[in-house]
Protein backbone atom coordinates (compact mmCIF):
# COMPACT_ATOMS: atom_id res chain seq x y z
CA UNK A 1 0.00 0.00 0.00
CA UNK A 2 1.48 3.51 -1.00
CA UNK A 3 0.03 5.94 1.19
CA UNK A 4 -0.41 9.85 -0.73
CA UNK A 5 0.47 13.21 1.04
CA UNK A 6 -3.32 13.45 1.91
CA UNK A 7 -4.20 11.57 4.65
CA UNK A 8 -7.16 10.64 2.93
CA UNK A 9 -6.41 8.54 -0.05
CA UNK A 10 -4.19 5.50 -0.52
CA UNK A 11 -2.75 4.19 -3.75
CA UNK A 12 -2.70 0.49 -4.03
CA UNK A 13 0.78 -1.05 -5.92
CA UNK A 14 -1.13 -1.92 -8.97
CA UNK A 15 -3.45 1.14 -9.22
CA UNK A 16 0.39 2.95 -8.92
CA UNK A 17 1.68 0.68 -12.27
CA UNK A 18 -1.67 1.21 -14.19
CA UNK A 19 -1.48 4.88 -13.79
CA UNK A 20 2.43 4.96 -14.61
CA UNK A 21 1.81 3.04 -18.10
CA UNK A 22 -0.70 5.36 -18.90
CA UNK A 23 1.64 8.44 -18.48
CA UNK A 24 4.26 6.72 -20.12
CA UNK A 25 1.98 5.45 -23.18
CA UNK A 26 0.80 8.88 -23.58
CA UNK A 27 3.05 10.10 -24.14
CA UNK A 28 4.57 8.38 -26.88
CA UNK A 29 1.27 8.66 -28.30
CA UNK A 30 1.54 12.52 -27.87
CA UNK A 31 5.01 12.60 -29.74
CA UNK A 32 3.33 10.44 -32.81
CA UNK A 33 0.20 12.23 -33.03
CA UNK A 34 2.67 15.71 -33.20
CA UNK A 35 3.89 14.25 -36.52
CA UNK A 36 0.43 13.67 -37.86
CA UNK A 37 -2.39 15.73 -38.64
CA UNK A 38 -4.88 15.53 -35.55
CA UNK A 39 -7.32 12.19 -36.59
CA UNK A 40 -5.59 11.14 -39.43
CA UNK A 41 -4.47 7.84 -40.33
CA UNK A 42 -1.20 6.45 -40.13
CA UNK A 43 -0.18 6.35 -44.33
CA UNK A 44 0.63 2.97 -45.64
CA UNK A 45 4.12 2.41 -47.50
CA UNK A 46 3.69 3.19 -51.31
CA UNK A 47 3.53 0.48 -53.43
CA UNK A 48 2.93 0.57 -57.58
CA UNK A 49 -0.57 -0.77 -58.47
CA UNK A 50 -1.07 -2.08 -62.12
CA UNK A 51 -3.70 -3.90 -63.40
CA UNK A 52 -2.64 -8.15 -63.51
CA UNK A 53 -6.15 -9.20 -65.20
CA UNK A 54 -6.17 -12.18 -62.50
CA UNK A 55 -9.09 -13.03 -60.19
CA UNK A 56 -6.15 -12.86 -57.44
CA UNK A 57 -5.35 -9.35 -58.38
CA UNK A 58 -2.65 -7.89 -56.17
CA UNK A 59 -1.54 -11.61 -54.77
CA UNK A 60 -1.19 -12.70 -58.34
CA UNK A 61 2.54 -12.41 -57.89
CA UNK A 62 3.38 -13.80 -54.31
CA UNK A 63 1.20 -17.03 -55.78
CA UNK A 64 3.34 -16.97 -59.16
CA UNK A 65 6.85 -16.35 -56.95
CA UNK A 66 5.79 -19.33 -54.79
CA UNK A 67 5.05 -21.43 -58.17
CA UNK A 68 8.67 -20.63 -59.73
CA UNK A 69 9.89 -21.67 -56.76
CA UNK A 70 8.86 -25.32 -57.20
CA UNK A 71 10.76 -27.79 -59.32
CA UNK A 72 8.60 -30.34 -61.23
CA UNK A 73 11.09 -33.21 -59.65
CA UNK A 74 8.78 -36.16 -60.76
CA UNK A 75 8.32 -34.88 -64.54
CA UNK A 76 9.12 -37.57 -67.21
CA UNK A 77 11.26 -34.91 -69.04
CA UNK A 78 13.92 -34.27 -66.32
CA UNK A 79 15.88 -37.72 -67.45
CA UNK A 80 15.48 -39.11 -63.76
CA UNK A 81 13.40 -42.63 -64.99
CA UNK A 82 15.00 -45.23 -67.40
CA UNK A 83 11.63 -45.98 -68.76
CA UNK A 84 8.20 -45.16 -69.06
CA UNK A 85 6.94 -48.05 -67.05
CA UNK A 86 9.03 -47.13 -64.55
CA UNK A 87 7.85 -43.36 -64.60
CA UNK A 88 4.25 -44.46 -64.64
CA UNK A 89 4.91 -46.76 -61.35
CA UNK A 90 6.12 -43.72 -59.99
CA UNK A 91 3.51 -40.78 -60.94
CA UNK A 92 0.60 -42.90 -59.79
CA UNK A 93 1.94 -43.70 -56.76
CA UNK A 94 3.01 -39.76 -56.36
CA UNK A 95 -0.81 -38.60 -57.25
CA UNK A 96 -2.26 -40.70 -54.86
CA UNK A 97 -0.19 -39.28 -52.29
CA UNK A 98 -1.03 -35.45 -53.59
CA UNK A 99 -5.00 -36.17 -53.51
CA UNK A 100 -4.71 -37.23 -49.74
CA UNK A 101 -7.39 -39.42 -49.92
CA UNK A 102 -6.78 -43.30 -49.87
CA UNK A 103 -9.23 -44.82 -47.43
CA UNK A 104 -9.67 -48.41 -46.67
CA UNK A 105 -10.76 -50.41 -49.66
CA UNK A 106 -14.31 -52.18 -49.74
CA UNK A 107 -16.30 -54.30 -52.04
CA UNK A 108 -18.57 -52.58 -54.75
CA UNK A 109 -21.73 -54.46 -53.10
CA UNK A 110 -23.83 -53.40 -56.30
CA UNK A 111 -27.35 -52.70 -55.91
CA UNK A 112 -29.80 -52.33 -58.92
CA UNK A 113 -32.32 -49.51 -58.04
CA UNK A 114 -34.31 -49.73 -61.42
CA UNK A 115 -33.86 -50.83 -64.97
CA UNK A 116 -35.80 -50.10 -68.04
CA UNK A 117 -35.90 -50.98 -71.78
CA UNK A 118 -34.69 -47.49 -74.08
CA UNK A 119 -34.78 -49.57 -77.21
CA UNK A 120 -31.61 -50.61 -78.42
CA UNK A 121 -30.12 -50.72 -75.06
CA UNK A 122 -31.05 -51.16 -71.49
CA UNK A 123 -30.61 -48.42 -68.71
CA UNK A 124 -29.96 -49.50 -64.75
CA UNK A 125 -29.94 -47.07 -62.19
CA UNK A 126 -27.51 -48.75 -59.52
CA UNK A 127 -25.61 -47.89 -56.34
CA UNK A 128 -22.38 -49.10 -55.04
CA UNK A 129 -19.43 -48.24 -52.54
CA UNK A 130 -16.03 -46.36 -53.05
CA UNK A 131 -15.74 -46.42 -49.82
CA UNK A 132 -16.08 -47.13 -46.52
CA UNK A 133 -19.89 -45.56 -45.84
CA UNK A 134 -19.86 -43.83 -49.14
CA UNK A 135 -22.60 -45.46 -51.33
CA UNK A 136 -22.47 -43.60 -55.18
CA UNK A 137 -25.47 -43.43 -57.50
CA UNK A 138 -24.93 -44.07 -61.09
CA UNK A 139 -26.95 -45.08 -64.68
CA UNK A 140 -25.06 -47.95 -66.41
CA UNK A 141 -26.19 -48.41 -69.97
CA UNK A 142 -26.48 -51.85 -71.91
CA UNK A 143 -26.57 -52.60 -74.95
CA UNK A 144 -28.69 -55.25 -76.37
CA UNK A 145 -27.65 -58.47 -78.25
CA UNK A 146 -24.17 -58.61 -77.25
CA UNK A 147 -22.83 -61.59 -78.41
CA UNK A 148 -19.64 -61.15 -76.29
CA UNK A 149 -18.13 -58.71 -73.67
CA UNK A 150 -18.31 -55.27 -75.10
CA UNK A 151 -15.64 -52.43 -74.67
CA UNK A 152 -16.59 -49.83 -72.31
CA UNK A 153 -16.69 -46.71 -71.13
CA UNK A 154 -16.90 -44.44 -68.44
CA UNK A 155 -18.38 -40.92 -69.15
CA UNK A 156 -17.37 -38.76 -66.77
CA UNK A 157 -19.66 -35.37 -66.13
CA UNK A 158 -18.58 -31.83 -66.47
CA UNK A 159 -18.83 -29.07 -64.10
CA UNK A 160 -20.46 -25.56 -65.63
CA UNK A 161 -21.37 -24.31 -62.43
CA UNK A 162 -24.60 -27.03 -62.45
CA UNK A 163 -24.63 -28.80 -59.25
CA UNK A 164 -28.05 -29.80 -59.10
CA UNK A 165 -27.14 -32.38 -62.15
CA UNK A 166 -24.15 -34.49 -62.46
CA UNK A 167 -24.91 -37.94 -64.54
CA UNK A 168 -27.84 -36.53 -66.31
CA UNK A 169 -25.39 -33.84 -67.80
CA UNK A 170 -24.16 -36.95 -70.16
CA UNK A 171 -27.34 -38.71 -70.58
CA UNK A 172 -30.87 -38.50 -72.33
CA UNK A 173 -33.56 -39.76 -70.39
CA UNK A 174 -36.11 -39.59 -72.56
CA UNK A 175 -37.85 -37.22 -70.14
CA UNK A 176 -35.43 -34.34 -69.14
CA UNK A 177 -35.19 -32.06 -66.46
CA UNK A 178 -35.54 -28.53 -68.36
CA UNK A 179 -32.51 -27.65 -67.06
CA UNK A 180 -30.97 -30.60 -68.71
CA UNK A 181 -32.24 -29.63 -72.04
CA UNK A 182 -30.76 -26.21 -71.92
CA UNK A 183 -27.29 -27.65 -70.26
CA UNK A 184 -27.35 -30.23 -72.85
CA UNK A 185 -27.96 -27.77 -76.28
CA UNK A 186 -25.33 -25.67 -74.67
CA UNK A 187 -22.90 -28.41 -73.78
CA UNK A 188 -23.10 -31.22 -75.52
CA UNK A 189 -24.78 -29.98 -79.05
CA UNK A 190 -28.08 -31.33 -77.74
CA UNK A 191 -26.31 -34.55 -78.09
CA UNK A 192 -25.45 -35.84 -74.62
CA UNK A 193 -22.52 -38.57 -74.97
CA UNK A 194 -23.31 -41.51 -72.74
CA UNK A 195 -26.52 -41.81 -75.08
CA UNK A 196 -24.91 -41.69 -77.99
CA UNK A 197 -21.97 -43.95 -77.19
CA UNK A 198 -24.16 -46.96 -75.84
CA UNK A 199 -26.18 -46.71 -79.21
CA UNK A 200 -22.46 -47.11 -80.79
CA UNK A 201 -22.32 -50.72 -78.77
CA UNK A 202 -20.18 -49.30 -75.57
CA UNK A 203 -21.18 -50.08 -72.31
CA UNK A 204 -21.35 -46.79 -71.03
CA UNK A 205 -21.15 -45.74 -66.84
CA UNK A 206 -21.68 -42.62 -65.71
CA UNK A 207 -21.82 -41.65 -61.50
CA UNK A 208 -22.36 -38.25 -59.75
CA UNK A 209 -19.16 -36.77 -58.54
CA UNK A 210 -19.23 -35.36 -55.00
CA UNK A 211 -21.64 -32.06 -54.46
CA UNK A 212 -23.35 -33.02 -58.00
CA UNK A 213 -26.63 -34.31 -58.33
CA UNK A 214 -27.77 -36.79 -56.15
CA UNK A 215 -24.53 -36.01 -53.80
CA UNK A 216 -25.63 -32.04 -54.18
CA UNK A 217 -25.59 -30.21 -50.98
CA UNK A 218 -28.85 -28.78 -49.51
CA UNK A 219 -29.33 -26.43 -46.89
CA UNK A 220 -30.82 -26.75 -43.75
CA UNK A 221 -33.28 -23.18 -45.13
CA UNK A 222 -33.71 -26.02 -48.25
CA UNK A 223 -34.91 -29.01 -47.02
CA UNK A 224 -38.47 -27.27 -47.83
CA UNK A 225 -37.94 -27.89 -51.15
CA UNK A 226 -37.32 -31.49 -50.49
CA UNK A 227 -35.28 -33.62 -52.46
CA UNK A 228 -36.73 -34.93 -55.62
CA UNK A 229 -35.92 -32.91 -58.57
CA UNK A 230 -38.20 -33.91 -60.82
CA UNK A 231 -40.60 -32.45 -58.66
CA UNK A 232 -38.62 -28.77 -58.87
CA UNK A 233 -39.38 -26.29 -61.12
CA UNK A 234 -36.86 -24.80 -63.34
CA UNK A 235 -36.66 -21.46 -61.63
CA UNK A 236 -36.52 -23.27 -58.13
CA UNK A 237 -33.75 -25.53 -59.59
CA UNK A 238 -32.08 -22.57 -60.61
CA UNK A 239 -31.88 -20.92 -57.23
CA UNK A 240 -31.06 -24.32 -55.32
CA UNK A 241 -27.86 -24.07 -57.94
CA UNK A 242 -27.45 -21.14 -56.78
CA UNK A 243 -27.19 -22.51 -53.02
CA UNK A 244 -25.46 -25.37 -53.91
CA UNK A 245 -22.52 -22.77 -55.83
CA UNK A 246 -22.39 -20.59 -52.74
CA UNK A 247 -21.15 -23.97 -50.77
CA UNK A 248 -18.13 -24.71 -53.22
CA UNK A 249 -15.10 -23.33 -51.06
CA UNK A 250 -17.47 -24.04 -47.99
CA UNK A 251 -16.92 -27.64 -48.88
CA UNK A 252 -13.11 -27.16 -49.85
CA UNK A 253 -11.93 -25.39 -46.61
CA UNK A 254 -14.07 -28.37 -44.69
CA UNK A 255 -12.85 -30.97 -46.53
CA UNK A 256 -8.97 -29.85 -45.81
CA UNK A 257 -9.84 -29.78 -42.32
CA UNK A 258 -11.07 -33.18 -42.35
CA UNK A 259 -7.60 -34.02 -44.04
CA UNK A 260 -9.14 -34.90 -47.12
CA UNK A 261 -9.37 -32.96 -50.91
CA UNK A 262 -12.25 -32.68 -53.29
CA UNK A 263 -10.26 -33.54 -55.97
CA UNK A 264 -8.72 -36.69 -54.02
CA UNK A 265 -12.15 -37.84 -53.27
CA UNK A 266 -13.89 -37.17 -57.02
CA UNK A 267 -10.69 -38.57 -58.43
CA UNK A 268 -11.11 -41.96 -55.79
CA UNK A 269 -14.53 -42.65 -57.05
CA UNK A 270 -13.69 -42.89 -60.76
CA UNK A 271 -10.85 -45.29 -59.53
CA UNK A 272 -13.17 -47.32 -57.70
CA UNK A 273 -16.12 -47.22 -60.70
CA UNK A 274 -13.66 -48.62 -63.33
CA UNK A 275 -12.96 -51.63 -60.07
CA UNK A 276 -17.24 -52.35 -60.49
CA UNK A 277 -17.30 -51.71 -64.25
CA UNK A 278 -14.85 -54.98 -64.64
CA UNK A 279 -17.36 -57.06 -62.48
CA UNK A 280 -19.87 -56.48 -64.90
CA UNK A 281 -20.57 -60.06 -67.17
CA UNK A 282 -21.05 -57.50 -70.35
CA UNK A 283 -17.76 -55.94 -69.93
CA UNK A 284 -14.61 -56.73 -71.77
CA UNK A 285 -12.42 -56.02 -68.89
CA UNK A 286 -9.33 -55.46 -71.06
CA UNK A 287 -11.00 -52.56 -73.08
CA UNK A 288 -11.73 -49.92 -71.16
CA UNK A 289 -12.08 -46.01 -71.64
CA UNK A 290 -12.34 -43.20 -70.17
CA UNK A 291 -13.90 -39.55 -71.86
CA UNK A 292 -15.64 -36.41 -70.37
CA UNK A 293 -15.14 -32.50 -71.09
CA UNK A 294 -14.46 -29.73 -68.71
CA UNK A 295 -13.95 -30.87 -65.16
CA UNK A 296 -14.56 -34.24 -67.52
CA UNK A 297 -11.43 -34.00 -69.32
CA UNK A 298 -9.70 -33.43 -66.28
CA UNK A 299 -11.01 -36.45 -64.43
CA UNK A 300 -10.33 -38.38 -67.71
CA UNK A 301 -6.73 -37.70 -67.72
CA UNK A 302 -6.03 -38.90 -63.63
CA UNK A 303 -8.33 -41.97 -64.27
CA UNK A 304 -5.37 -42.83 -66.64
CA UNK A 305 -3.61 -43.83 -63.19
CA UNK A 306 -5.25 -46.80 -63.49
CA UNK A 307 -3.46 -49.73 -65.88
CA UNK A 308 -6.48 -51.18 -67.08
CA UNK A 309 -7.98 -47.51 -68.37
CA UNK A 310 -6.85 -47.82 -72.61
CA UNK A 311 -8.13 -44.82 -73.44
CA UNK A 312 -8.72 -41.74 -72.75
CA UNK A 313 -10.41 -38.82 -74.36
CA UNK A 314 -11.54 -35.19 -72.97
CA UNK A 315 -11.42 -31.70 -73.10
CA UNK A 316 -10.52 -29.33 -70.83
CA UNK A 317 -10.21 -25.15 -70.17
CA UNK A 318 -7.15 -23.81 -68.05
CA UNK A 319 -6.60 -20.23 -68.19
CA UNK A 320 -3.85 -18.25 -66.12
CA UNK A 321 -4.20 -16.56 -64.10
CA UNK A 322 -7.67 -15.67 -65.25
CA UNK A 323 -9.96 -17.13 -64.35
CA UNK A 324 -8.56 -19.12 -61.18
CA UNK A 325 -8.86 -22.86 -61.66
CA UNK A 326 -12.25 -24.33 -60.08
CA UNK A 327 -11.77 -25.94 -56.71
CA UNK A 328 -12.95 -29.69 -58.42
CA UNK A 329 -9.21 -29.21 -60.43
CA UNK A 330 -7.11 -28.13 -57.75
CA UNK A 331 -5.05 -31.21 -56.42
CA UNK A 332 -2.00 -30.08 -54.38
CA UNK A 333 1.08 -29.37 -56.30
CA UNK A 334 0.09 -31.93 -59.53
CA UNK A 335 0.91 -29.08 -62.00
CA UNK A 336 3.70 -26.89 -61.26
CA UNK A 337 4.22 -24.67 -64.75
CA UNK A 338 1.87 -22.23 -66.54
CA UNK A 339 2.01 -21.13 -70.05
CA UNK A 340 4.49 -18.23 -70.35
CA UNK A 341 3.80 -15.13 -72.50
Amino acid sequence: MIRSHSSTSTTTRREFATALGWTALAGVCGARAADAAPGALSADTPRELKPTGADLGSLLADVERIADRQQPTDSFLNGTYRSFDEFQERARQRILDLILYRPEPVEPRSEVLERRDCGAYVREKIVFSTAPGVRVPAYVLIPKNLKQPAPALVDLHSHGGMFMFGKEKVLDLGANHPAMIEYHRQNYDGRPTATALVQRGYVVITIDALMFGERRAVLDADIKSGWDRARLSLQETQRLNAQCRSKEATLVKALTFAGATWPGIVFWDDLRTVDYLVTRPEVDPARIGCQGISMGGYRALFLTARPCIGISTGRMWRHWPRPAPCWCCSAPATSCSRPRA
